[in-house]
C-alpha cells in the first residue's frame, strides 16, 4: 500500500492510498480526521498510518514523512509487514510538553474520568460520525474515520480513536493521552506494544483497564462506586450488540441491580443472552488483571458523577 503526502480537503486533513496487488480492499477511500493538522512531526504520522492503513497492507506500507529505524521495527513486528519511512529522527523528548487529554466515547467514559485523581485537560470525544458520541459533556469532538477502518477488521476496535488523540501531541503539546479501553478494545496489540510505541513518540499512555476484559470491567466499575444500575446502562449501551459480552457482565451484576422494574425489557434481553451464550465464548474472564484503585477516587459522594447521564 502507498499513502500520499496529507492533503486538506474542506476543513479535513486527508491521506489517499493506493493498494498493490495482495492488498485487503479498504471500505473508506481515504483516511482522514477533522482540522488541519499541519504538525505531523517525529513519527507520529508514520505511526497513525501503519495501524490505520497497516492491516489492509499485504506485503508493505510506504507512508509519507519520516521515522526511525526502531519504530518501523516495532511497527513491522507488530503488523507483519514492511513499513517503509523516510529515515529521520523522532522527537521523544516530552520535557517541552505539559498536558493530558482523555478520550471519551460516551457517558459512562465521562463518569470515569471525573474519578481520575489526576484528571487530564483536555476530553475529547472522536469519532467518524461526532453525533454517535451522544451527549457526552466533552470539550471538543473530532471527527476521524481511523476507528471505522480499524473495527472492520476487528469490530470491538478501539485503537484508531486512541491514536488520534496521538495526532494532536505536537499541536496541544500533549505528554500524556488516557482511555478506558479493555483487552478486547486494543485490537489484538498486547498493551506492553502499545505502550512501547506511544513511548516512541513521546507519549505516556494511561490505560487502567487495558489489562481486564469487558466482562471484568463491570466488577471494576462497582470497586470505584459507580451506581450498578447506571453502570449497567452505560454498559448495554456500548456493547449490546455482542451477546458474547452482555451475557457474562448481566451473570456479574445481576445481584447488584436489585429486585426493581422486573419487566426491564433490558434486563429480559440479557437474560436471554445470559442463557443462549456458549461458555467457552468467555472462558477467559476471570484471567484479568486487577484494577489500580489508586489512580481513582471513589464515587460515593463525588460531585462529578451524575448517573443520570448514564
Amino acid at each position: 500500500m502507498i499513502v500520499a503526502p496529507a492533503s486538506f480537503e474542506g476543513s479535513r486533513t486527508v491521506w489517499s492510498f493506493e493498494a498493490e496487488p495482495g492488498d485487503r480492499v479498504v471500505p473508506q477511500s481515504a483516511l482522514w480526521i477533522d482540522g488541519f493538522i499541519r504538525q505531523r512531526s517525529g513519527g507520529i504520522e508514520t505511526l497513525w498510518l501503519s495501524l490505520a492503513l497497516g492491516p489492509y497492507a499485504d506485503k508493505r506500507i510506504i507512508v509519507p514523512g519520516t521515522a526511525t529505524r526502531p519504530l518501523c521495527d516495532r511497527l513491522e513486528a507488530l503488523l507483519g509487514i514492511t513499513v517503509v519511512a523516510e529515515n529521520g529522527p523522532v522527537d521523544r523528548d516530552i520535557s517541552g510538553r505539559t498536558y493530558g487529554a482523555t478520550l471519551i466515547r460516551d457517558p459512562l467514559d465521562v463518569s470515569i474520568a471525573g474519578l481520575l485523581r489526576e484528571p487530564d485537560h483536555f476530553a475529547f470525544g472522536v469519532a467518524a460520525d461526532t453525533g454517535q458520541i451522544g451527549s457526552a459533556s466533552t470539550a471538543s469532538h473530532i471527527g476521524c474515520n481511523a476507528g471505522v477502518l480499524r473495527r472492520s477488521r476487528q469490530p470491538l476496535d478501539r485503537v484508531g480513536e486512541l491514536v488520534a488523540l496521538w495526532m494532536l501531541g505536537p499541536m496541544l503539546s500533549l505528554q500524556r493521552v488516557t482511555g478506558f479501553l479493555c483487552r478486547e478494545e486494543l485490537g489484538g496489540v498486547s498493551l506492553d506494544a502499545l505502550m512501547e510505541l506511544a513511548a516512541e513518540v513521546g507519549i505516556t499512555l494511561r490505560l487502567p483497564f487495558a489489562g481486564m476484559s469487558v466482562p471484568r470491567l463491570a466488577h471494576a466499575l462497582t470497586e470505584l462506586a459507580l451506581p450498578p444500575a447506571a453502570c449497567f446502562r452505560g454498559l448495554w449501551d456500548r456493547y449490546r450488540m455482542f451477546p458474547e459480552l452482555m451475557g457474562p457482565i448481566f451473570r456479574g451484576m445481576r445481584p447488584r441491580l436489585g429486585k426493581d422494574d422486573p419487566d426491564n425489557p433490558i434486563l429480559r434481553i440479557c437474560e436471554y443472552m445470559a442463557r443462549s451464550v456458549d461458555q467457552k465464548v468467555t472462558r477467559n474472564v476471570n484471567s484479568s488483571t486487577e484494577l489500580d484503585v489508586a489512580m481513582f477516587v471513589t464515587a460515593k459522594g463525588h460531585n462529578a458523577i451524575d448517573a443520570q447521564a448514564l
